[in-house]
């Protein structure tokens, strides 16, 4: 190969051994409201208990994974599915767009009718614009006109 691809750049780089940026503040993180909820004045089994649940899902948001997603993005999706709105309802509303005055027409030939004739030579002008595709600088005239 003359040049080198990059591959596997959707992939998040490592900086703190198997762990990715997010993935290891969710430790440090995780890590540090266990050992504090370990710590506090709550009482021994009930710190224990607590402490020991949130160590679970420190680790369980961090390094596991469902759907070959991370758990923390797989996570954040079940939040948002449960925060949006699950029936859409339609209400009608908005502006009411009101016709203040009607332009006046200024020809004397009728609105819906045929007020043009149009002759075998402006059909065959156009068939040749469209036959050349508007490229040719000027449209072939009708031998017929030129009489």
């Amino acid at each position: 190969m003359q040049f080198r691809v990059p591959q596997n750049i959707t992939m998040e780089d490592r900086i703190a051994g198997p762990f990715t940026a997010i993935q290891f503040a969710l430790l440090v993180l995780g890590g540090m409201a266990s050992f504090l909820i370990f710590t506090s004045g709550l009482p021994s089994p009930l710190n224990k208990i607590i402490g020991g649940l949130m160590g679970m899902l420190t680790l369980l948001l961090s390094v596991g994974k469902f759907n070959d997603q991370p758990m923390y993005r797989f996570f954040r999706f079940i939040i948002a599915f449960v925060a949006s709105p699950k029936v859409r309802i339609w209400k009608k509303g908005g502006a009411e767009h009101v016709l203040i005055k009607a332009a006046p027409h200024k020809s004397n030939e009728p609105v819906h009718g045929h007020a043009r004739k149009v002759s075998k030579s402006d059909l065959a002008g156009l068939a040749a614009v469209l036959d050349t595709r508007g490229q040719q600088g000027m449209v072939p005239v009708n031998p017929e006109e030129k009489k």
